[in-house]
């Protein structure tokens, strides 16, 4: 991903959106540049994967040399879809299998057009820590494969680097979908066409190259593909400042879905509220209810208790009035004279009464 001729500006990049300790995935070609670089300058612990045995050793004596081997994890494997896939006499792995429930937070892929196999393998990775993707698309088939399987994941092209070209998807903010950019799309289109047509000229260029006026093709043929690389360079710069336009859109997007959280926020607390107050209004009219119910049973146990009173209170009037007429009769009063006339004494006393009574009884016959 890093040549000779591309300054350090993307793995200056790529570090400066990391952080120390943060975890990053190396798979394939220059991947010593970056995982040194990413190890020593943003303090990144990096897995570098190469199914090159002589290519890892090398990674590893580095590492070791620049006392990163800390840091610096290199695994000699092939990293495809599937884990039993292989490679070179190498076993082959996903970066599912490879990283397991570790987050990562960058994958750096350029394996010569086979990173949507890589990345077919990384889908619970990109699920679980979303991390930036720099991946070579050295073609409109290779992005439009990377695209098919980082697009309905939430991620979007970022950036670009070079003519190869080197794209950066990055995951949308939560609760931003992704972003269909057609500007962005259709440059790449034009800059994957235009490298074709160089491609085609310099395939003519070799063939017609080999006959007599070797100068002149050079010339003809050389004029139009400097004119397309410069176009290619224009081209590039369009694209950037359209992914520039993209990203204030997103931010935009992001902007409003943040209000939109906080309006959320907000109605959610006064449908909180309401719904609290519902359910106090119930719970008190569920209290009055029990107390009313409650009202109307003591009610009617004071009813049955007044009417209880008010048979008691008969009871006792009708027990009174049959004492005053035993207390009336002579049965009575006979029986308490001879009750009094225990004694001599007593029967002397009483006699005069007992007559009375006698005197009366005969009186009311007669």
């Amino acid at each position: 991903m890093t040549s000779a001729q591309d300054p350090p500006e993307r793995t200056a990049r790529m570090a400066a959106a990391l952080a120390p300790g943060d975890l990053v995935v190396a798979v394939g070609a220059d991947l010593s540049d970056h995982a040194l670089h990413l190890a020593c300058a943003a303090g990144a612990h990096v897995l570098a994967v190469t199914p090159d045995p002589r290519r890892a050793a090398d990674v590893e004596q580095s590492a070791r040399r620049r006392d990163l081997h800390d840091r610096v994890e290199v695994h000699t494997c092939a990293l495809g879809a599937l884990p039993d896939q292989s490679a070179r006499d190498v076993p082959g792995r996903t970066v599912d299998g490879l990283v397991g429930r570790r987050v990562v937070r960058m994958l750096a892929i350029d394996v010569d057009g086979l990173g949507p196999e890589v990345l077919e393998g990384a889908r619970d990775t990109l699920r679980r820590g979303r991390p930036l993707v720099w991946i070579d698309c050295p073609d409109e088939r290779a992005y439009r494969a990377v695209a098919a399987v980082l697009w309905p994941l939430g991620y979007r092209v970022q950036d670009m680097q070079d003519c190869s070209p080197t794209l950066l998807f990055a995951p949308a903010a939560p609760g931003v979908g992704p972003v269909d950019d057609p500007g962005v799309d259709a440059a790449l289109r034009r800059l994957y066409a235009e490298r074709r047509t160089v491609e085609a000229l310099r395939g003519r260029l070799r063939c017609e190259g080999e006959g007599a006026d070797t100068a002149g093709v050079v010339g003809l043929h050389g004029t139009g593909i400097s004119e397309i690389e410069a176009g290619a360079r224009d081209d590039v710069v369009v694209m950037r400042a359209e992914l520039a336009a993209a990203r204030r859109r997103v931010e935009e997007l992001e902007a409003r879905a943040r209000r939109d959280r906080e309006d959320f926020r907000v109605l959610r607390g006064f449908v909180e509220d309401v719904q609290q107050r519902l359910w106090e209004e119930r719970q008190a009219r569920a209290a009055r209810e029990a107390a009313g119910e409650r009202l109307r049973e003591v009610e009617e146990a004071l009813g049955r208790v007044a009417e209880e009173k008010e048979r008691v209170a008969a009871t006792a009037r009708e027990a009174r009035s049959a004492l005053r007429r035993v207390r009336a009769s002579r049965t009575y009063r006979v029986g308490r004279v001879l009750g009094e006339a225990r004694t001599l004494q007593g029967a002397r006393r009483a006699l005069p009464r007992l007559v009375s009574i006698i005197r009366e009884n005969r009186k009311d016959d007669a």
